[in-house]
């Protein structure tokens, strides 16, 4: 039981008593504010945002639902940023401490300043430096005569590289070299391996 104050719609100004310290604030029967016995404040209504004036006491704010940026101003305090998502580039400002970058998807390679990368069918690959001296890397991955498409062709080609990736006395042979393919056999066993090809692209 509690106290009530009822403003009637009909008999107007209901009063009704009790011991038990609790009092209800009620429009027509309906309970709108209540105080329990400790002082603790209950309500079912909405309290308007120009009734509220002063700082907010040290509250939990994890309810707090449809805050916009707009209404947020000041220095975000030390919070864990783990769920933080759909960042805009554009608010991402100064310098990045030193962080595992292992999961880093979708880098462009324009955005290297210092070298080009790029790979095709999941083996071959190059490096592009700034000088325009170019790495690639290429595998022969078939017994007998292969010939291999560069990933990026070259202007000029300096020198070819061979290690056998297959046990045996073998050995990798260069039939011809250019600047845009080059083509691999083996002599004495068949042999897989991989090539180191150098050059330049202007």
């Amino acid at each position: 039981m509690t106290c009530k104050i009822n403003a009637d719609t009909t008999n107007g100004l209901k009063l009704e008593s009790d011991t038990s310290g609790a009092i209800d604030f009620q429009s027509n029967g309906v309970t709108k504010v209540s105080f329990d016995a400790s002082g603790n404040m209950t309500t079912s209504g909405t309290i308007p945002s120009s009734a509220l004036s002063g700082n907010l006491p040290a509250i939990d704010g994890s309810a707090l639902t449809a805050l916009t940026s707009s209404a947020l101003s000041g220095n975000l305090p030390a919070l864990n940023a783990s769920s933080l998502t759909n960042i805009p580039a554009a608010n991402i400002t100064g310098t990045l401490p030193a962080i595992d970058g292992s999961a880093l998807t979708g880098i462009d390679a324009s955005d290297i300043a210092a070298a080009s990368i790029g790979t095709s069918n999941n083996s071959n690959g190059y490096i592009r430096f700034t000088n325009n001296l170019v790495i690639q890397w290429l595998r022969k991955s078939s017994t007998g005569t292969q010939t291999i498409t560069y990933p990026l062709a070259m202007t000029n080609y300096y020198g070819v590289y061979t290690s056998q990736s297959t046990t045996g006395n073998g050995m990798l042979r260069i039939h011809s070299i250019g600047t845009s393919s080059i083509t691999v056999s083996n002599a004495d066993q068949n042999i897989l391996g991989w090539l180191l090809v150098t050059g330049r692209k202007t």
